[in-house]
């Protein structure tokens, strides 16, 4: 998202590749072009799932979580959460923690940063 440019992709990336030696390669996307965005690297234009899609991970806008989750493009994260002990998931604001990041039950996202006003 345009919006977290300078407020935490950057830094996520950065672990990411101190943790794993992936580097991430971070483009940034207008929130109504999240979707889209995401939809067509991973769909063909057939529609069908790509077998290759160009994603390999993606910030979305929660209003994506069904779309993505009929694709199966969204995996449950409560485990991982769990086995991390850097992530303090406590501190993660009530919102974001039990309502934004949840859908059919699970953990499907994890916030890397928020606005509460």
């Amino acid at each position: 998202m345009i919006q977290s440019q300078g407020r935490g992709a950057e830094v996520l990336a950065g672990l990411m590749e101190r943790q794993t030696g992936f580097q991430a390669n971070i483009s940034y996307k207008d929130i109504p072009e999240l979707t889209p965005a995401i939809l067509s690297a991973l769909l063909l234009p057939s529609g069908q799932p790509n077998p290759a899609p160009s994603l390999d991970g993606f910030a979305f806008d929660p209003s994506a979580v069904v779309d993505l989750t009929a694709l199966g493009a969204l995996a449950p994260l409560e485990q991982f959460v769990r086995e991390d002990p850097e992530i303090e998931w406590s501190d993660v604001m009530p919102f974001f923690r039990q309502v934004a990041t949840i859908y059919d039950g699970h953990l499907v996202g994890v916030p890397f940063t928020g606005q509460v006003s």
